[in-house]
């Protein structure tokens, strides 16, 4: 409306499920959403106006609405949330959800203030996605941008934001920042330099149901870089390195991209990235055999190495093969465990119990002491991990008459686990090489009819 700088959107979800089998009873029966958005801009378009704003429910047995109330986007059975009640006997569940932003989108000079918020009921996972509720955030962009030379420079943007979180308690659960500089520089080369704070957290998710969890706070810094995109041949290289301030956490990541135009029929493109992280506060497991539940947590060592292959031909306008292959490798390996016994405390070292001594390895499982009186307590699984994959896609494309093609697609999928806690990449592509690929081949056909 209004020329369009008025648009308003209207969307209605519905699923309905016949659930004659008992073992389906884990599944909502009835789900429904609804949403309302409104954008409008003001004169010249130099200001706008967004308002977003939705609800769902859902309906189903005890067993469906339990499961519902406790999974890892809800978590009503926390301990330390007075406004949410784990109620067995629900049969249904409702909730909403919003956002309302005041954006200037125009000149040298930009901004916006936004606030959206998701209640701990809203649930969107039958039709939709949706990782968590129960938060309401608030965010503020300045922004300065400059399209003349300056210097070297021939043009660049500096971006701050701002941001804060709260849950439905009224409870504040992290506060933040980011600054960075993006510019392009006269022979077309472009960076780009920033950093990012996010201040202690009182996760609400980090204990699986548990009390909030006071994280260390993180800090982020990353650099960029470009040559001239115009070229025929193209590489970037992004850096990013994070740590708190106690030096708790630590993590690197740099990713490396290559793309080369051999010629107007030809494009071969390669990336490599790798990174190296520790996390002190890497959940395990919840030991519910006990008087009291035991969070058990411990220190994650994690690393990665992926590369990405990509190739294409255009032989004619009309026939084409695209290639796209990916190796990756990841390992995780734990120590220091520890239980949880104060997890708000603002000194580190009296929110946890170290277990270390009190644990007995034996084979795939931990037995843990904790009263040292030489009979276990509990167990859990040790969370070791090594991850290996190669995808791969191979399209052929033949377009056999103007609007009509047809497609041939080879698809590989070949992965493993292993137990190993750490990266050897030669014997990571041995062992990947030993598997047994799954292979999907698909012929997809269309015709145009009509003008």
């Amino acid at each position: 409306m209004n020329d369009n700088n008025t648009q308003i959107g209207i969307m209605g979800t519905s699923v309905l499920r016949q659930l004659d089998e008992p073992h389906l009873d884990f599944l909502h029966s009835r789900a429904y959403s609804g949403g309302f958005d409104l954008r409008h801009y003001g004169v010249q378009r130099i200001w706008q106006f967004d308002l977003r704003t939705f609800g769902s429910y859902v309906e189903g047995s005890t067993e469906a609405i339990r499961r519902t109330q406790v999974s890892t986007g809800h978590l009503f059975q926390r301990p330390d949330a007075s406004w949410v009640e784990l109620n067995p006997a629900r049969t249904s569940l409702a909730g909403h959800g919003g956002s309302m932003k005041i954006a200037k989108t125009a000149g040298t000079f930009r901004g916006s203030f936004k606030v959206k918020w998701k209640s701990p009921g809203l649930e969107l996972n039958d039709i939709g996605f949706m990782q968590n509720t129960d938060n309401i955030t608030q965010s503020i962009w300045l922004g300065y941008r400059r399209t003349k030379p300056v210097g070297i420079m021939r043009n660049f943007y500096i971006n701050a934001f701002q941001w804060n979180a709260w849950n439905f308690g009224g409870i504040r659960e992290y506060s933040g920042g980011h600054l960075s500089l993006n510019s392009q520089f006269s022979n077309f080369m472009s960076a780009e330099i920033g950093t990012d704070v996010n201040g202690g957290q009182l996760s609400s998710t980090a204990l699986r149901g548990g009390p909030r969890l006071l994280i260390p706070d993180n800090w982020k810094h990353w650099i960029w870089f470009g040559t001239d995109s115009r070229k025929n041949f193209y590489t970037d290289i992004f850096v990013n390195m994070q740590h708190s301030g106690n030096e708790l956490n630590r993590g690197n990541y740099m990713d490396w991209d290559l793309e080369w135009n051999i010629s107007d029929h030809i494009n071969v493109s390669v990336s490599t990235d790798r990174s190296i992280n520790r996390d002190v506060f890497q959940y395990v497991s919840t030991i519910t055999e006990t008087a009291d539940p035991r969070y058990i947590l411990a220190r994650l060592n994690y690393e990665s190495a992926g590369l990405q292959m990509g190739l294409n031909i255009n032989i004619t306008p009309d026939f084409s093969i695209e290639y796209r292959g990916r190796f990756f490798f990841s390992a995780g390996a734990y120590d220091d465990f520890k239980r949880i016994t104060d997890a708000g405390n603002p000194d580190y070292e009296k929110r946890f119990e170290l277990l270390t001594s009190r644990l007995t390895p034996d084979g795939d499982v931990y037995y843990c002491d904790e009263d040292l009186d030489g009979i276990s307590d509990y167990r859990f699984d040790n969370p070791d991990f090594v991850f290996n994959s190669f995808r791969s896609n191979l399209v052929l494309r033949w377009e056999y008459l103007p609007g009509s093609v047809l497609f041939l697609v080879w698809s590989q999928d070949n992965h493993m686990n292993s137990d190993f806690n750490h990266l050897t990449l030669p014997g990571n592509i041995r062992d990947l090489r030993n598997e047994i690929p799954y292979n999907i081949f698909l012929l997809k056909v269309s015709c145009r009819m009509g003008r």
